[in-house]
């Protein structure tokens, strides 16, 4: 399914659901769909010459676009392509490390405002090496808000480049989200480097990444919650921590300490007493529910 959408006060669809290269006869029936899409774009298919100046949103889920479409699409985050494209999704696409260094390569040189949120949840063969270089296009970046990379393959090494990041002063990022990766203690203790000196960080999903009861990576943990400027949102859900890594979280909760911090839901395998004084969710929200089993998915 793609999906292409305007800004504005309706938010209105622009080009309904491509669902088959019927839709644009004139283009060639093999064509992937980035690339086909791209074309009807600047084009100006079904408006005026040129490209349709107006469009905001692009999305995409389950179409094996692969490396060579990311690379269609971003060309169209260049300055130069006349289109100012603020959100981009591409849900279980086929992209791997070819894929996120064409995007890296443009968001490079992008200043705000740019692309606000980047989201490439399913795309299981990103891995570290396509998230290190994506990090590395992000390093110069002040436009980017949003960054979801939930079930892509990420495991320990990934953090590294990703502290580096939230940790830079000019990093314009409020929400990261790993939900779904395989970073476990090791990513934990690299990301709560960055972590404890990020400045913009408001949100952090880290559910379900295979997180245990390490007391040094849940001490810096703890101790990146309590410094983090901005952090208030964090979802740490799905890692069985047992009752000893909670206590070593808990210092992080007291109201004292972190009043910022809105809401932190953790596992509910955790005895009702610990899970009672860590978990903090907003009204909103109530309590979530955890499993004992951790709840893997790594597919949509």
């Amino acid at each position: 399914m793609v999906f292409l959408g305007t800004l504005g006060e309706n938010a209105s669809i622009l080009v309904s659901y491509f669902e088959s290269v019927d839709a644009v006869p004139r283009l060639e029936k093999d064509a992937i769909p980035a690339t086909w899409m791209l074309e009807v774009i600047n084009a100006g298919v079904g408006f005026s010459n040129g490209p349709y100046t107006q469009l905001r949103y692009i999305r995409i889920w389950k179409q094996d676009i692969g490396d060579e479409g990311v690379a269609a699409i971003a060309s169209l985050l260049q300055a130069t392509s006349g289109v100012k494209i603020a959100y981009l999704e591409l849900l279980d696409c086929g992209i791997g490390e070819d894929g996120c260094r064409a995007l890296a390569d443009v968001l490079s040189l992008q200043k705000a405002p740019g692309l606000l949120t980047l989201n490439l949840d399913y795309n299981l063969e990103i891995g570290d090496a396509g998230v290190n270089v994506l990090v590395d296009g992000l390093f110069n970046n002040t436009a980017l808000k949003q960054l979801h990379i939930d079930y892509c393959g990420v495991g320990p090494n990934g953090c590294v480049k990703l502290a580096q990041l939230i940790s830079l002063p000019m990093c314009a990022v409020e929400v990261l989200s790993l939900n779904g990766n395989n970073i476990e203690d090791e990513g934990l203790q690299h990301l709560s480097l960055g972590l404890a000196r990020s400045q913009r960080l408001v949100t952090l999903n880290l559910s379900d990444n295979g997180i245990r009861n390490n007391i040094e990576a849940l001490t810096a943990f703890r101790d990146a919650l309590i410094r983090s400027k901005a952090l208030a949102n964090v979802d740490f859900t799905f890692n069985l921590i047992e009752p000893e890594g909670a206590n070593v979280l808990l210092p992080a909760l007291a109201q004292q300490e972190n009043a910022k911090l809105q809401s932190f839901l953790v596992d509910a395998s955790l005895p009702g007493d610990l899970f009672q004084q860590l978990n903090r969710a907003r009204k909103a929200e109530g309590k979530k529910k955890g499993k004992k089993g951790g709840g893997k998915k790594k597919k949509k």
